[in-house]
């Protein structure tokens, strides 16, 4: 039954708003609390959601496991953002697998003179939820996951953007061997003959 929350002296026009918003509001079939719950928000309701939680990155083609990790994750980004956590969350959240290397590992490993508040990502688009079963590496992936990493990363930070595609196991165990077979070539030709 629909009971008034309007004062005594309300006009008949705010009465006659209030009762058709009443009706309407009382036709709805589903919990309101159910749409800002990205596991149970009806999809067709996802990018209102995703507006009302400010996420950054969007498009309505992407699969609706993609949108549904954006929008759970969107909080954390935004905790995180101005860190490479926030950029590893943000990439996770996508579905892509990225590795991050600071400025510091790569003068460490590399030998160079260290270029100060920088690092590397290196996205890989194999198993990419992107992208569904096709790993190609399109210009659109390539966009997004840059547009991901430059709006969650330090103000300050620069850095250099490589995505390709990774190995499988066999193909790493593979190269192994051959790289065995080759050291012990080189072994036998540079040993000293008696």
């Amino acid at each position: 039954m629909f009971k008034s929350a309007l004062p005594p002296n309300a006009t008949r026009l705010e009465r006659a708003i209030e009762k058709v918003v009443g009706d309407r509001y009382d036709a709805i079939d589903m919990e309101i609390s159910a749409t800002w719950n990205p596991d149970t928000c009806p999809e067709h309701l996802l990018p209102w959601l995703a507006w009302a939680l400010q996420v950054d990155n969007w498009e309505s083609h992407w699969p609706e496991s993609v949108k549904r990790s954006v929008i759970a994750q969107s909080l954390k980004i935004r905790r995180l953002k101005g860190t490479l956590g926030g950029v590893q969350e943000a990439l996770k959240a996508l579905g892509v697998n990225a590795l991050i290397r600071e400025w510091w590992q790569r003068t460490i490993e590399e030998g160079e003179a260290p270029k100060y508040h920088t690092f590397d990502v290196y996205a890989w688009a194999n198993d990419n939820r992107l992208t569904g079963t096709d790993s190609r590496l399109t210009e659109e992936i390539y966009t997004l996951v840059k547009r991901a990493v430059e709006t969650t990363k330090p103000a300050r930070s620069h850095f250099e953007f490589h995505i390709g595609a990774q190995f499988a196991a066999h193909m790493s165990m593979a190269a192994t061997m051959r790289l065995t077979k080759i050291m012990r070539l080189s072994m036998t030709i540079t040993m000293p003959t008696p």
